[in-house]
């Protein structure tokens, strides 16, 4: 499963058992695995719109095959869409890859006539206000499945919402150390220069090495004699 709109099918799972492990080398590991069908392939292949913002409906368009043995004469889709927005790629790709999620049921159809080994196209119309989206501080990426059922047959797919709730976030402050040694240092007018201005730049520290602060002259070992102002010999 990829971002905005794309499924875990069209991200590259191939119906062929064959395929299977090539394809599972090649898909991101951010996805999870692959939903298994039971007769039934589910495929999302557009979400509209692909970010949520103050939209009143949401609709998921796709495909079902029929790979049963027989025409159904009826198949139940259904729309579930994570209650949490997950807060890291190990808790997205959980999520992606969880038989039964913690998610609300948005919305549901019915295909009838389904043929054997037949596309079958499916458009989903989804009220904002059916899903879960109360908490404003929970912008971002929401899980939605759409599954099918016939009796013994099954079958599902996945995507992604994103929801940008309006919520004003605070910039986070970076602090930045910048290391300046003798292994690095070109030590020319330029680097200098450049130097200096990151030195006045909010934020940054600079870790400057030692042996490349110039040094002034050494001092003598003894003070140089003072001349007499009579005009005589050193005092």
């Amino acid at each position: 499963m990829v971002p905005f709109g794309l499924s875990i099918h069209e991200a590259g799972a191939a119906p062929a058992p064959a395929e299977t492990s090539a394809v599972e080398q090649s898909r991101p590991s951010v996805m999870g695995t692959v939903p298994t069908d039971s007769g039934l392939v589910v495929t999302i292949t557009q979400l509209s719109p692909r970010i949520i913002t103050t939209e009143e409906e949401v609709v998921i368009s796709g495909t079902l095959r029929n790979d049963s043995p027989t025409t159904l004469a009826a198949v139940s889709l259904e729309v579930f869409v994570a209650n949490e927005t997950p807060i890291s790629v190990s808790a997205m790709t959980t999520q992606l890859s969880e038989d039964e999620p913690d998610a609300t049921h948005a919305a549901s159809t019915t295909l009838t006539d389904v043929l054997r080994g037949v596309n079958t196209a499916f458009e989903i119309r989804i009220p904002t206000a059916s899903l879960p989206l109360s908490d404003s501080n929970e912008w971002g990426p929401r899980v939605a499945t759409v599954t099918a059922s016939s009796g013994e047959f099954s079958g599902k797919d996945r995507t992604i919402l994103v929801w940008d709730s309006g919520e004003q976030v605070a910039a986070s402050r970076v602090s930045t150390v910048v290391p300046w040694t003798s292994a690095n240092a070109a030590q020319t007018q330029s680097e200098r220069s450049a130097l200096l201005s990151l030195a006045g730049t909010s934020g940054v520290t600079l870790a400057v090495d030692p042996l490349l602060i110039p040094r002034g002259p050494p001092a003598h070992d003894r003070a140089q004699p003072l001349p007499n102002r009579r005009g005589g010999g050193a005092v």
